[in-house]
């Protein structure tokens, strides 16, 4: 048995030297038959100062005789070799029971060594991986609810394929949140179903840009529409603000003609805001920017929001807010809109708290807003609140719980914010009340305040050419710029007004300022004409019109040529300064 026996055995005296080596032994060793005998068993060990414990240990056994204890070490072979045994021991003793040696049994466990340690790092290696994944993983071998195990069934049919369903999970607090589990079954090496990996991960911030998207896209659809209807209906208003405006300067303040003028007027410009709602909806429409300070816009638009109301307004500005860069005349809309709706809901009036607070957005911050420095505002109400049911489309498209309505001042809000480049969300409690926070990108420019002095028309003189394609908006703006002192000539579109540029420069009667309609229907309009009238005339000062008040060349016209810009519809008095400024141009 000792000769045949895959271990190996030894023996060896008090002394410590190796008296008997079986076959096992000898070849683990690297050693021939009969050359380990005669050797002392320190010097098998790989390590030195092992050596020189081993011999004190062996006395020690000899003198205090302890219990057996078998033990891990390192042995040296004879070609240098380091293997790692497990030796397991015992007292060889004499029929007096005197000790007289040693008996060992020695397993070769050098690859079990291996396997262990390499088990040790795959084991550091997937922890270190799981520590580092912003998922969660489970392993599952236990399912009670039913929704989940018929998801993991789909699992257990695609046998070691990986399987993907959405999932509500609870946190500790009770509140509900959106997860994605990728499940993979797990199987012993008898392929015995022994339960589910599971990697979860939160989607929480997934799905609330996907609501995002989807609100971006509803917008997006009635653009087309909006922005037609839009177009069409400014170069109308146009002719009715035009000549209204007009009317004016020759009816005697006094009188009660000049007063129903003025409602008139009234009416035409409350029309141009709710167009001006429609367009927020334009696909590629853009702000016209310009720096300013968003606790003046705020306290101006609240205070006009609340006129002949129940309710006030609390302002809370820190001592240092930024600026911003926005049209200033889109985000008085978004406020108004916010404080009239916090209005509405407080029927018997009351307190309205409006703050603005500067903020830095980074990863950290669950709302789908690039990195960067940012003014908050807050607009808060006591009100009824907003149902639960309701929250998740207020900002929609024509949803509205009022009966007079339109449902577009949230979703213009929504599309305005937007197209900042900001945020708006709400939070809201039915009987407490309602918070709409708004982010807008900060700015590190200064303010640019517009002087609102109540000015006189700027007259003039010198040679207008307007080209428009509807006859109504020719007509009013060449009565307007005649009644300014200006010469003026028409036509319906770019190539004619190329002509006419040409021919006037050549007989030695040019054109001093050229107003173009962006959109010309059957024909070239003012994004390409200019083009053309530089190539003419590098200096051509020339303004932009078009109804598409936000269209990307009206937000950015100098990049295109143009030196000035007057968006449709307009009155007598913003088309006088804008034609003098132009004139003037250096």
């Amino acid at each position: 048995l000792v000769e045949s026996v895959p271990h190996g055995i030894q023996e060896n005296d008090t002394d410590g030297i190796i008296t008997f080596s079986n076959p096992a032994h000898v070849r683990m060793h690297g050693y021939k038959e009969g050359e380990l005998v005669g050797k002392p068993v320190w010097e098998m060990l790989a390590s030195e100062e092992e050596q020189e414990e081993v011999r004190q240990y062996i006395e020690m056994l000899v003198r205090k005789q302890p219990s057996p204890t078998p033990y891990i070490t390192q042995d040296s072979t004879k070609d240098g070799r380091v293997i790692d045994v497990q030796v397991d021991w015992d007292y060889k003793r004499d029929k007096e029971g005197k000790v007289t040696g040693f008996i060992s049994v020695i397993t070769d466990i050098t690859e079990r060594t291996r396997a262990e340690e390499a088990l040790r790092e795959s084991h550091q290696l997937i922890e270190k991986t799981f520590a580092s994944l912003n998922d969660a993983v489970f392993i599952i071998n236990e399912i009670t609810l039913e929704e989940f195990r018929q998801n993991l069934y789909s699992a257990i049919e695609k046998r070691g394929v990986l399987s993907q369903f959405e999932f509500r999970m609870r946190h500790k607090d009770g509140t509900v949140f959106p997860t994605e589990h990728s499940v993979i079954p797990l199987d012993n090496a008898d392929g015995k179903r022994i339960g589910w990996v599971s990697v979860v991960k939160d989607i929480t911030g997934r799905k609330q840009a996907e609501k995002e998207l989807l609100k971006s896209q509803k917008l997006e659809s009635i653009g087309i529409l909006a922005g037609g209807i839009a177009h069409d209906f400014n170069n109308l208003l146009t002719g009715i603000l035009g000549n209204i405006s007009l009317v004016k300067y020759y009816t005697d303040p006094g009188s009660e003609s000049y007063e129903r003028l003025l409602e008139a007027e009234k009416a035409s410009i409350y029309a141009r805001e709710l167009t001006q709602q429609l367009l927020t909806f334009s696909r590629g429409g853009a702000p016209v920017k310009r720096t300013i300070s968003i606790g003046r816009l705020t306290k101006e638009s609240a205070g006009l929001a609340l006129r002949g109301s129940k309710s006030r307004c609390e302002f809370f500005f820190p001592d240092d807010p930024l600026p911003v860069e926005a049209d200033e005349g889109q985000i008085n809309q978004v406020i108004s809109n916010l404080i009239i709706n916090a209005d509405h809901a407080m029927p018997e009036g009351g307190v309205i708290k409006v703050s603005t607070e500067n903020v830095a957005v980074d990863e950290g911050w669950n709302i789908p807003l690039k990195k960067g420095k940012y003014v908050k505002i807050s607009i808060t109400d006591n009100g009824i609140g907003i149902p639960r049911e309701h929250l998740q489309k207020i900002f929609d498209p024509y949803f509205t719980t009022k009966e007079k309505g339109s449902g577009l001042g949230l979703a213009s809000s929504y599309s305005i914010v937007n197209k900042h480049g900001g945020y708006i969300c709400v939070n809201s409690e039915l009987g407490i009340g309602t918070t709409f926070d708004i982010y807008l990108p900060a700015s590190e420019k200064k303010t640019v305040e517009m002087d609102n002095s109540n000015k006189d028309l700027f007259v003039g003189n010198g040679r207008v050419l307007i080209m428009d394609d509807e006859k109504i908006v020719r007509d009013i703006a060449g009565k307007m710029l005649s009644h300014l002192g200006y010469d003026v000539a028409v036509t319906r579109e770019g190539m004619e007004a190329i002509d006419l540029y040409k021919k006037a420069k050549e007989a030695g009667k040019p054109f001093d300022v050229v107003i173009m309609d962006l959109t010309i229907q059957g024909g070239m309009g003012g994004k390409d004409a200019i083009k053309e009238l530089l190539g003419i005339d590098p200096e051509a000062k020339v303004i932009v019109s078009s109804g598409y008040s936000n269209d990307p060349i009206m937000a950015n016209f100098m990049e295109y040529g143009f030196k000035g810009v007057v968006a449709k519809p307009y009155k007598l008095k913003e088309l006088s300064e804008m034609v003098h400024k132009v004139t003037n141009f250096p």
